[in-house]
């Protein structure tokens, strides 16, 4: 569970992009939930939405790792001009960052994370248990039980 606007976050993201790329893509598949933290960040919700709109496009991971870059520049304007930096149809683009059901796609992962407890970002599970740390070591060792297994 990541908020884009969260430095502890973005501090992770490349931490955790080394680590799987260790592994091969069929062992392991990595998948993004949204948590944005919106009472402390204000453009963390845009931001998701807007990840989620690069993602109907096949850019998601080139958008976060922008995202997580920029986090001082996550408004709408600046979203729209990363978008456009990375080639997606700007028309496309707006039409699912101001779609419901991606709006709603996000609310659900945030519900979802009320459900597990979550407060804070990142929080990341492997198979289901909650990684302690969010270190590489930590990584690896989640990654590599399950595995075993």
């Amino acid at each position: 569970f990541s908020d884009f606007q969260c430095s502890s976050c973005a501090a992770a993201h490349p931490v955790l992009q080394k680590v799987l790329a260790e592994y091969p893509t069929e062992k392991v598949r990595f998948v993004v939930r949204d948590f944005p933290l919106m009472q402390i960040h204000e453009n963390a919700f845009l931001a998701a939405k807007a990840a989620n709109a690069a993602h109907k496009q096949g850019k998601f991971f080139e958008f976060t790792d922008i995202l997580y870059r920029n986090q001082n520049a996550l408004d709408k304007e600046s979203l729209k001009k990363y978008a456009a930096d990375l080639g997606l149809n700007p028309t496309q683009f707006e039409l699912d960052l101001q779609s419901e059901s991606n709006a709603a796609e996000i609310r659900k992962d945030m519900s979802d994370g009320a459900n597990y407890g979550i407060s804070g970002t990142p929080t990341i599970y492997v198979n289901g248990v909650k990684v302690r740390r969010n270190t590489a070591e930590y990584f690896r060792a989640a990654i590599d039980k399950v595995l075993k297994k």
